[in-house]
Formats: structure tokens, sequence, C-alpha cells
């Protein structure tokens, strides 16, 4: 803090029309997360800040049980909130149908899952979906889910942060579109494709 104060406009959602409109313009590979009761302020700022490091294009959270964005949701996302779409829906579930039918997988975040991150071979349009870490998935939700995941752990250890899990599995997704769908990484301050 150097008493330099910036105005900024406050961060606001992106209606949902305008984010099928770019996937339907847009071919090729889209990662979209979307966020199913995370309520938590700082795992709500640290998933924008993986959004935005792993090439998310937009993170979709429901209008009720979610963290709004607010000025400490901003702040906490450490500037990463400028440069990610946020939408917000009234259903979940019709969502992530809608995105299916324009040929999104989505995937689940379960640690009960038998499918482990690494044995995921990532389609080229993906949804991440990740549940609040009382509950989980809710299991409407988690019944829309094409396939659920989970991240091999140390035996004992029984779950992680939803914040270090989303990180975990979007830089999986994310290496795996650097490597077979020619996305860039940023090197040297030029930044390539900035989703995947």
């Amino acid at each position: 803090h150097q008493g330099v104060v910036a105005l900024t406009e406050p961060h606001v959602y992106q209606p949902w029309a305008e984010v099928i409109a770019y996937i339907t313009a847009t071919p090729g590979s889209h990662t979209l997360l979307c966020l199913d009761s995370v309520t938590d302020v700082g795992n709500f700022a640290a998933l924008i800040r993986s959004a935005a490091a792993f090439g998310v294009h937009t993170i979709i959270v429901p209008r009720h049980d979610a963290v709004p964005l607010t000025p400490a949701v901003a702040k906490r996302s450490a500037g990463a909130i400028e440069r990610m779409s946020i939408v917000r829906v009234v259903n979940i579930v019709r969502t992530l149908a809608e995105l299916q039918q324009h040929g999104f997988w989505v995937y689940g975040a379960d640690i009960q899952a038998a499918l482990t991150v690494a044995q995921v071979a990532w389609p080229e349009r993906v949804v991440l979906v990740l549940g609040a870490e009382s509950g989980g998935i809710r299991r409407l939700v988690r019944e829309r889910c094409d396939s659920l995941v989970r991240i091999p752990m140390y035996a004992g250890t029984n779950s992680l942060n939803v914040a270090t899990a989303g990180a975990i599995i979007l830089a999986y997704r994310w290496n795996h579109c650097v490597t077979s769908y020619g996305q860039q990484e940023e090197v040297e301050g030029v930044t390539g494709s900035i989703s995947c």
C-alpha cells in the first residue's frame, strides 16, 4: 500500500446467453468450472485464481447457496477476477444439460470415484463440477455428470480443501490442453491462447 487508490467498477455477472453464444461461435477446446454450493469466500477467490491460471473460460455458480461477487472476493482473488467470466444460473442441473447439448462432457469431483484424474482422456469441451466441502456435489447435480473423478492420494488422507482439489484437477486438464490441443503457456510476458 503506497498511498495510491485505484477506482474500479465492481465485477458483474456475465449473462448466460453471452456464454452460450461464445461457445457456439468458437470451435475447439473449452473448459468451464461449475461450483455447486461453494459458500466460503476464501475458497471461491482461490478457485477464481486457479481458473484464470489454468485456462478456464467461465465459472458457473448457482443463484442461491453461493458466494456473491463482493469486494472481498475481488481482493482475495488478487486481480484474477478481472480476467474471468462468472455467470449465475437458476438451475445447475438444467445448465449442465444445456452444455452437454453443446458437446461438453461433465466431470464431477468425488472422492469415491473409481476414475482418477490421471486416467481421464479429456475431451475438447469440459465442465468440471466441484461441490461444497461439507457435502460434496448434490445428488441431482452428480446424476447429471457424465463421469466422476478423484485425485489419487496417500492412504489415510480423507479429502482436500475444495480450492486445492480444484486447482489440482484444473492443472491436469490444462496440461492435457497444452500437450493435445496446442494451448500455450505464458512465456516472457507473451500469452498464447487464454482459454482451454
